[in-house]
């Protein structure tokens, strides 16, 4: 018996899962705000969502229903993100508006305040040389304006796997940096017998697996959607009815 193909309609909600989900760890007021949003929409938004499609379509026949979805996934795909951004609108950006990995204000960007770039973190796992690494930035802060900071690593334990966790925090003062040497004498001192190699090696590891991100606020999303739905609409208006005459 072949398993259930996944429909558009489960690819839609899916989809939305996604948007509100988390998708940094660490302190901030702004990851205050993604842990509320995602909240609201769990408890309000997404069965509200469900309630109100259901009303409209009704008894719609499954083909019609399906086909629906797969316009509301593509409108929500094109339009909506969770790409770093303090509102679901994505600005549009193409390569040429971006020069040495500094946002640069033009017209894709005129719908939006750019607030700063970070690089973001999540907790992960590392393997070195069969050395077990957990680095943990739960603590972590990230500016709040754009300021300058720096990473911090600090040795919190050997826990019951065996595995090294390192916490990693963060610091304005450059003299406040991590020193490779004494965290690696930490381990040592712990009952690891490692290479300080191998400890520099996951602690870039770590580093290359942040993600630059540009923050940006929508100065009217209700507006920008509605205007996007409109020409969403009559795109795919124009294309039913030249596939109708052919």
């Amino acid at each position: 018996m072949s398993m259930k193909e996944p429909t558009f309609e489960k690819a839609f909600y899916d989809y939305m899962d996604e948007l509100f989900e988390v998708p940094m760890e660490g302190r901030s007021g702004y990851i205050k705000y993604l842990t509320y949003r995602k909240q609201y929409y769990d408890k309000v938004i997404k069965p509200a969502i469900q309630e109100n499609i259901n009303n409209i379509l009704g008894s719609t026949e499954p083909d019609m229903r399906e086909d629906i979805f797969k316009m509301l996934l593509d409108f929500f795909k094109e339009n909506l993100t969770n790409e770093h951004v303090l509102t679901l609108v994505k600005p549009k950006i193409d390569e040429t508006h971006v020069q040495n990995n500094d946002v640069t204000l033009v017209w894709p960007t005129k719908d939006y305040y750019y607030v700063k770039t970070d690089k973001l973190y999540k907790s992960i796992d590392i393997t070195i040389n069969n050395y077990h690494f957990f680095f943990d930035v739960s603590d972590y802060e990230y500016s709040k304006s754009g300021e300058k900071r720096y990473i911090i690593y600090r040795f919190n334990k050997i826990d019951e796997n065996g595995k090294i966790v390192i916490k990693v925090l963060s610091t304005e003062n450059v003299n406040n940096k991590t020193n490779i040497d004494n965290l690696h004498g930490e381990i040592i001192n712990a009952g690891i017998d490692i290479n300080i190699d191998v400890v520099k090696k996951a602690i870039r590891k770590f580093e290359r697996s942040g993600k630059m991100a540009d923050f940006f606020i929508c100065k009217n999303a209700n507006e920008i959607l509605k205007r996007r739905l409109k020409k969403f609409i009559l795109e795919n208006i124009q294309i039913e009815d030249t596939e109708d005459n052919t």
